[in-house]
């Protein structure tokens, strides 16, 4: 096929910039984050369209049909799909009923693999989803693959999705989705984010998607717990990640490099040098850097490039922090160190 062939379009969105219409897309989180929830809020979002289901963790009647119905979903537009694999043929057989399909929700992925396909080889899991992938480009509909976290502790978001990478690599779109780091209750707490880790197809944004879980009655009495959204915030994937101790390291981290930077400028190493000394790890003191919209600037003479400084964005007012605790010695530290260096450049301007 020739390019000069190809009509050009634009990208269709089912909800802009995180479900693309005509690709897969994936939602990873840890069990018991309420992921099914966010499928019932989906399917809400999409109908009068129709919404194909497939979930392999919860009952139709006690469960899914319940919190559609708290969702306001129009229950006549959504399949609860039978099938114990996925089946290209099949689901484009269900579309044709269905009608007007829009959104395809497979929760979780990895219940729905043939037994063939080994989910941790790259190659088996993409030659399983091609033909998933054919069918929502020419449907025109949305797949969400819904997938689990691994437990590592640290690594970036993208490599803590379990098994194979296969699945985000294919994926137009990638979602973590999780426990909002304000929530004083963490993983427990009822507010939850959906953030963007990975977007092909739209412009990079700081802000996420926020939700808190709710609960509504329903037919038969029943009380159900609903997902409610809420104003966008400036949450990252890796905020989401974080378990208490990694984000409470985080928050200090910030604390004290806008301490440490609130004068002036200050020569990298010597921010370095200073972090490592009060017991802040590289990786951190980046993520404190990257929260803080912190500039980094080259100082050149003739030669080149003689060092780089640290500054702090002043046209940049710092938005969702999540939860902050105790300073403590951190934060005296950082006061202490920019005491002292405004003190040794004085000295020096003196010699």
């Amino acid at each position: 096929m020739r390019a000069s062939s190809v009509a050009p379009r634009p990208v269709e969105w089912l909800w802009r910039p995180y479900f693309p219409l005509g690709k897969i897309s994936v939602v990873a989180g840890q069990m018991g984050q309420a992921k099914s929830l966010l499928t019932a809020w989906l399917a809400a979002y999409t109908t009068p369209h129709g919404v194909i289901m497939l979930s392999a963790e919860d009952d139709p009647a006690d469960t899914i049909r319940p919190r559609l119905e708290a969702a306001q979903a129009d229950l006549y537009a959504v399949e609860i799909s039978s099938e114990a694999t996925l089946n290209a043929v099949a689901l484009a057989k269900l579309c044709d009923e269905v009608g007007d399909v829009r959104l395809i929700t497979v929760d979780p992925i990895q219940a729905y693999l043939p037994s063939s396909v080994n989910a941790w080889k790259g190659q088996d899991v993409r030659l399983a989803l091609e033909p998933i992938r054919q069918l929502a480009a020419e449907r025109s509909l949305a797949v969400v693959l819904i997938q689990h976290l691994n437990r590592r502790a640290d690594g970036e978001p993208l490599a803590r999705i379990a098994d194979s990478q296969g699945v985000p690599q294919l994926a137009r779109s990638v979602c973590i989705w999780g426990p909002d780091p304000s929530d004083p209750n963490g993983d427990h707490g009822t507010a939850k984010v959906l953030s963007r880790v990975k977007g092909n197809l739209a412009p990079s944004s700081k802000a996420s998607a926020t939700f808190t879980i709710a609960e509504r009655t329903v037919s038969g009495n029943l009380t159900v717990p609903v997902l409610v959204r809420g104003a966008d915030a400036e949450i990252t994937p890796d905020d989401v990640i974080a378990d208490h101790e990694t984000r409470t390291a985080r928050d200090e981290a910030v604390e004290w490099l806008r301490d440490l930077l609130i004068d002036g400028p200050i020569a990298a190493k010597d921010v370095q040098r200073q972090a490592r000394d009060v017991g802040i790890s590289e990786r951190t003191l980046r993520r404190a850097k990257v929260t803080l919209h912190v500039v980094s600037e080259s100082n050149r003479d003739d030669s080149g490039i003689t060092a780089w400084t640290w500054r702090l964005d002043h046209l940049y007012t710092p938005g969702h922090l999540g939860h902050v605790g105790h300073l403590g010695h951190v934060g005296k530290v950082a006061k202490d160190a920019k005491a002292a260096h405004m003190a040794s450049l004085i000295n020096g301007e003196a010699a």
